[in-house]
């Protein structure tokens, strides 16, 4: 009878130890469910977010198109006006060379009419070619210099407007640059992305920070502040301070 006792109070123990072993494995079962419901949608939202991201870089690249289009031009432009400014040049040094030729011909002109002037016999004749010759040589003179400053305030113009041009043409081409540099910056962060939802074992703090080192932290937040100037949404992911926040943002970003 002790020993049926014995038997039968070993029966329950272990019929408790089993229904206490098959809750635990229930729960945990669950949980296993749950978890993978889970990175099943994980995955799910970061497809949505690459296909996302592959239509905006798309639409970046037609936009890229467009500006080196508008860069080709605006350089054509600034040639064409380099070499505008480069023939007022020349016209304005021959229109130089002209006003000193006249201005030697007036001399000499002058010097013969004081030798005329000499002459006593001749003083009434000299006198009137001297006022008919030095009113046609200043009225020449005069036209001349009106036409070379004329001249001179086109190069200068012509001269401001290729600086202009010039700076334009620096400042178009700065921009396409810092826009290059964004496009590298936004295709690494896709791959920083895609690594970041490989399935690990652990938590979800502790998936997060093995896709977010404190060295990629530092590299993805540098990248989301460049972004944030093209794309509203990533500014919001400045704002974070540890890679835990960081992290679970991109996790659940649609």
């Amino acid at each position: 009878m002790v020993q049926i006792g014995q038997l039968e109070k070993q029966f329950s123990e272990a019929k408790q130890k089993l229904k206490s072993e098959t809750s635990a494995f229930k729960v945990v079962t669950r949980r296993s469910d749950l978890k993978k419901r889970w990175l099943f949608a994980a995955k799910r939202k970061a497809g949505l977010g690459m296909a996302k991201a592959n239509k905006k870089l798309e639409e970046v690249e037609k936009h890229k198109a467009i500006e080196m289009v508008k860069l080709e031009e605006q350089k054509a432009f600034a040639k064409d006006n380099w070499n505008k400014f480069v023939e007022e040049k020349c016209h304005a040094d021959q229109m130089s060379q002209q006003l000193e030729e006249v201005e030697r011909t007036v001399e000499d002109l002058k010097r013969k009419m004081h030798e005329l002037s000499s002459l006593r016999n001749q003083t009434e004749m000299a006198t009137d070619i001297r006022k008919k010759t030095k009113s046609s040589q200043c009225s020449k003179v005069k036209h001349l210099k009106n036409n070379l400053n004329v001249e001179k305030l086109r190069a200068r113009h012509n001269k401001l407007k290729y600086k202009l041009e010039a700076s334009r043409y620096s400042i178009l081409h700065h921009k396409l640059g810092c826009r290059k540099i964004g496009f590298i910056q936004l295709l690494r962060h896709f791959d920083v992305l895609d690594e970041s939802f490989l399935p690990v074992s652990g938590s979800i703090q502790d998936q997060t920070k093995v896709g977010f080192t404190d060295e990629l932290f530092s590299f993805v937040y540098n990248v989301l502040v460049v972004l944030s100037t093209f794309y509203p949404l990533m500014s919001k992911a400045c704002t974070y301070t540890n890679t835990y926040e960081l992290g679970l943002w991109i996790l659940f970003l649609k």
